[in-house]
């Protein structure tokens, strides 16, 4: 899980070509509603995302079933107290169209709250092939200021769960308010204890 933590680029297209060896299948859904990301912003945040990750773990992430929709749980989205609430939700849904990917991912709007827009997220387990995070998106908040670099951690954090990465206090991916140690310009990994373990954990499956 991700501490919440408040938090319009134009970017340039990415394309991302996979190494000859195993990958990581995702089912990924790109929700739509206040300030979330278009679809040319998502595509963005997941290639920038799958570089990252496959630069340090070795295992490219590679899209098996890819949604752009409304967001189905919008009331939800508008109360940080429903954040675990928000992840059984999304259980359901991916559960009912059973897609059999590696990841099942859903990267949504921020919540609303207090007039502001939050980054936050959850991942139902540790190392768990099948399983279901979500993390919140936002290209800028509500001030202005940038926060695609957060938002893209926020999903390399409840990703990192899911393939086998407890918390770390550390200035890493994987601190439990990592977004915090994020500004639009510092770019955070996963620390070498954390990439071990998530080797391990892919191995395993």
């Amino acid at each position: 899980m991700l501490k919440y933590h408040s938090i319009k680029l134009v970017l340039a297209s990415l394309f991302f070509a996979s190494p000859a060896f195993a990958d990581i299948t995702v089912n990924l859904v790109i929700a739509q509603g206040p300030n979330s990301l278009t679809k040319a912003e998502a595509d963005q945040l997941f290639n920038e995302a799958n570089l990252q990750f496959t630069s340090q773990i070795g295992e490219p992430l590679r899209i098996k079933h890819y949604r752009f929709i409304s967001n189905p749980f919008p009331e939800e989205q508008k109360k940080l107290s429903k954040r675990l609430r928000m992840l059984r939700l999304w259980d359901g849904w991916f559960e009912r169209r059973g897609v059999g990917a590696d990841v099942n991912f859903a990267i949504t709007p921020p919540f609303e709250e207090g007039g502001l827009y939050w980054l936050a997220g959850y991942s139902e387990a540790v190392c768990k092939k099948g399983g279901v995070a979500y993390s919140t998106a936002e290209v800028f908040n509500n001030y202005g200021a940038p926060r695609f670099e957060h938002s893209k951690v926020a999903f390399l954090h409840e990703l990192g769960h899911l393939v086998g990465a407890p918390h770390e206090d550390s200035n890493t991916i994987m601190h439990a308010d990592a977004t915090a140690k994020t500004d639009s310009m510092t770019k955070i990994r996963y620390s070498n204890q954390s990439s071990e373990r998530i080797k391990k954990c892919i191995k395993n499956w």
